[in-house]
C-alpha cells in the first residue's frame, strides 16, 4: 500500500510539473536559439538553449540543439582530432542520448524521442567521419538509422525525423565502394531519391529541422550537378539567415561559377567585404569577395576597378599561394590596359609557374588578349559579349591557334544556347566537332551540347544520336558528371514521350 501511495505521489508530481511547464514558451525559445545558431552567434545560442532547458529539463530539444551549437564551432574550426569543440558536442551529444532514453522507457512510441537520439547518433556519426573514423560512424550509426526509420513509420507527418532518415538514406547511397561491404554488413540501405524527396519535404513542413534540411539539400544538389535546385535552397537560406556569411558566401559562388547569375552574385560579395564575421576567418572571407569582385569585372573588361579588388586581395590574402594568384591576376589586367611595366612588376610577384614566366616574358598577342576576354566573359555568363568578341575574333581570324578557336567555338555555342540561338549554337558545335586538335574534353561535352540544342528544336531523333556519340568518349576531364548530364537528359526526352 505504501509502495502505491508513494508511486501515485511521483506521478502527480510528474503532471504537476508537465502541467506547470509553460510548452509554448519552450517552442518560442527553441527556435530563437536556432535562428541565433545559424546566423553563427553561437555563444547567444546556447545561453538561449540553456533557457529552454531551464524550462523543461526533461526535454530534448534544448539539450540538442545545445549540443549543435558546438558542432557547428566544431565545423568551423576544421573538426581537428584535438579540438575542444568536438569533445563539448559528444558531452552533450550524450544528455540528449539519456533524456531520449528517459522518455524511450516512459513510451516506446514516442517519436520525438526517437528524432532527437537518432539525429544526435547522425551528427556524431558525421563528426566522427570528419576525423577519420568513418567505420565507427557506420556501426554506430545503425542505431540512429533505426530510430529514424522507426519514427518515420509511426508518425509520418513527423518531417523532422523525415530530414534525419533522408539525409541518412542518401549519404549510405553515395558512400565511397570501399565502405559499402561494411554498410551491408550493418544493415543500413541508402535510397538516393528517396532521401532527397524526405529532405524536400522536410524543407517545406519541418518544424525544427527545416533549416538543416535545406542545408543538405543544396550540397546534395550540386553533388548531382542541379546547381538550379541548389541555389532555391541556399537562397532561402542566405535569405532567412543575413548574418550568416557563410551562406551568403556559398549563394554568391553558386550564382556565379554553377548558374552563371553575375547579377546576384555580385552584390552578395560586396556584402562579404564588410559584414561582420562572428565566426571563421575574416581574412578568408575577404579575400575571397575581393578576388571574386575583381574576377567579375575583369570580365566586364573594367580593369582599372578590378586591379583594385584585387589589390585588396592581395592585401588580404594569408598564404603566399593565394597572394600569387591575385598578382597574376592583377599582372592579367595591366596587360589589358597596355601597361607592360606593371604588368611585369606583378608577374614577378605571383610565383614560378610556367603560364607567370611566359607572361613575364613576353606581352601577349591581340590573338592571344581576345581569346582571353572571351575565356573571361564566359566564366561569369556574360553571354552576349562572349558572342559579340568571338564573331570579332573569328571573322577577323585573330585567334592564335587551332586549339584557341575550337575552345572559342565552344565557348561561343554555349553562349548563343544560353540566348536561345539554337541554330548558331548548332553550327558552333558542328564546327568544333569538324575540327582536328581541340582539347580532349570539347568533342564529347560538343556531343552533349549539340544534342541539347537539337532536343530545344524538337530535332529528339538527331538529339539522342548526339548523346549517344558522347558515351563512346573515356578518359577525359569532368567525365562522370557529363554521363550524369547525359542521362538525365535521355531520360527528360523519354518522359515527354519523345
Amino acid at each position: 500500500m505504501r509502495r502505491s501511495i508513494l508511486l501515485i505521489a511521483l506521478l502527480a508530481t510528474t503532471l504537476q510539473l508537465k502541467a506547470g511547464t509553460d510548452w509554448a514558451l519552450v517552442h518560442s525559445r527553441t527556435m530563437e536559439a536556432i535562428d541565433l545558431m545559424y546566423n553563427l552567434d553561437f555563444g547567444a545560442a546556447e545561453k538561449k538553449c540553456n533557457e529552454v532547458i531551464g524550462l523543461a529539463p526533461g526535454d530534448p530539444r534544448g539539450h540538442f540543439f545545445k549540443s549543435m551549437t558546438y558542432y557547428y564551432r566544431m565545423s568551423f574550426k576544421g573538426g581537428s582530432k584535438n579540438d575542444s569543440a568536438f569533445w563539448a558536442f559528444v558531452y552533450h551529444a550524450e544528455k540528449v542520448t539519456k533524456v531520449c532514453e528517459r522518455l524511450l522507457d516512459q513510451n516506446e512510441n514516442d517519436t520525438k524521442a526517437m528524432f532527437y537520439m537518432g539525429g544526435t547518433i547522425g551528427f556524431k556519426g558525421l563528426a566522427y567521419v570528419t576525423r577519420g573514423e568513418t567505420l565507427k560512424a557506420i556501426w554506430d550509426g545503425k542505431k540512429g538509422y533505426d530510430l529514424l526509420e522507426e519514427a518515420v513509420e509511426k508518425d509520418p507527418t513527423n518531417m523532422d525525423a523525415k530530414m534525419g532518415l533522408g539525409m541518412f538514406q542518401y549519404m549510405i547511397s553515395q558512400a565511397p565502394d570501399e565502405f559499402q561491404a561494411a554498410i551491408k554488413l550493418a544493415g543500413l540501405r541508402g535510397d538516393r531519391w528517396g532521401g532527397m524527396r524526405m529532405l524536400e519535404e522536410a524543407a517545406s513542413k519541418g518544424v525544427y529541422a527545416r533549416q538543416e534540411a535545406r542545408r543538405w539539400l543544396y550540397g546534395f544538389y550540386l553533388a548531382e550537378d542541379l546547381p538550379k535546385r541548389s541555389i532555391v535552397h541556399i537562397r532561402w537560406l542566405k535569405d532567412t539567415f543575413p548574418r550568416n556569411w557563410y551562406f551568403l558566401q556559398q549563394y554568391a559562388d553558386i550564382s556565379l561559377y554553377q548558374v552563371r547569375d553575375v547579377t546576384s552574385a555580385e552584390p552578395a560579395y560586396k556584402t562579404l567585404l564588410t559584414m561582420p564575421i562572428t565566426s571563421g576567418d575574416e581574412s578568408n572571407i575577404r579575400w575571397v569577395a575581393n578576388s571574386r569582385l575583381g574576377y567579375i569585372s575583369m570580365a566586364k573588361e573594367h580593369y582599372r576597378e578590378s586591379i583594385s579588388y584585387l589589390t585588396s586581395a592581395y592585401k588580404t590574402a594569408a598564404t603566399t599561394e593565394r597572394q600569387e594568384e591575385a598578382a597574376a591576376s592583377i599582372g592579367t589586367a595591366y596587360d589589358f590596359l597596355n601597361d607592360r611595366e606593371q604588368a611585369t612588376s606583378w608577374y614577378r610577384k605571383a610565383g614560378s609557374q610556367p603560364e607567370v614566366q611566359r607572361s613575364l616574358n613576353r606581352s601577349p598577342t591581340p590573338q592571344e588578349q581576345i581569346a582571353e576576354k572571351i575565356a573571361w566573359a564566359y566564366s561569369v555568363g556574360l553571354y552576349s559579349r562572349v558572342v559579340s568578341l568571338a564573331d570579332s575574333a573569328i571573322v577577323g581570324k585573330h585567334l592564335p591557334d587551332t586549339q584557341t578557336l575550337t575552345q572559342v567555338l565552344y565557348q561561343q555555342g554555349v553562349a548563343c544556347y544560353e540566348s536561345g540561338l539554337y541554330d548558331r549554337a548548332d553550327k558552333c558545335f558542328t564546327t568544333v566537332l569538324s575540327t582536328q586538335g581541340a582539347e580532349v574534353w570539347l568533342h564529347p561535352y560538343s556531343h552533349y551540347r549539340l544534342g541539347m540544342s537539337l532536343a530545344k528544336q524538337d530535332k529528339t531523333a538527331a538529339a539522342k544520336q548526339q548523346f549517344a556519340k558522347v558515351l563512346e568518349f573515356e578518359d577525359y576531364p569532368s567525365e562522370d558528371i557529363l554521363r550524369k548530364r547525359v542521362a538525365r537528359e535521355k531520360s527528360a526526352l523519354e518522359r515527354n514521350g519523345k
